[in-house]
């Protein structure tokens, strides 16, 4: 199968998960999925350290319970659903994010992670990073950081 189909039908079959629930940051029902994207989106505002086991890695959305757990080449990652958890074992590229302020490709296992106040997740490649994507919200806060 090309990428391009198995996003679309990833993407079709989660259109059930709601925005509302996730921005309220619960966990998804059994059979609840998130429109899943392969980078995390631009944050709003200055973000807060999240733990990994929290988030969808999929959704990069964070989630008041600990996400379903899989492990691909020694890595472990997170999903909210097992459509999720299949997606980050046969994706190669949704296990990976750009760090907004380096630019460089990002392990989604080894990332140093925040959240926005929207609970959508930011990876980063190191601390330093994320100290300074927050030192620049702090300057202008309207700005995805960069």
């Amino acid at each position: 199968m090309n990428r391009t189909f198995i996003l679309t039908f990833v993407t079709a079959a989660c259109l059930a998960c709601t925005p509302a629930a996730l921005v309220a940051q619960q966990a998804p029902a059994k059979g609840d999925h998130g429109m899943h994207m392969t980078s995390a989106p631009a944050a709003s505002g200055p973000v807060t350290p999240v733990n990994k086991r929290m988030i969808c890695m999929i959704t990069n959305k964070a989630y008041s319970k600990p996400q379903l757990p899989v492990t691909v080449e020694g890595r472990t990652y997170y999903g909210c659903c097992d459509m999720c958890r299949h997606t980050l074992k046969t994706d190669a590229s949704s296990r990976y994010a750009i760090d907004p302020i380096s630019g460089k490709k990002v392990d989604k296992s080894k990332a140093v992670l925040g959240k926005d106040a929207k609970g959508s997740v930011v990876y980063f490649q190191n601390q330093a990073d994320f100290d300074a994507y927050n030192a620049r919200q702090a300057k202008h806060p309207t700005s995805s950081g960069l």
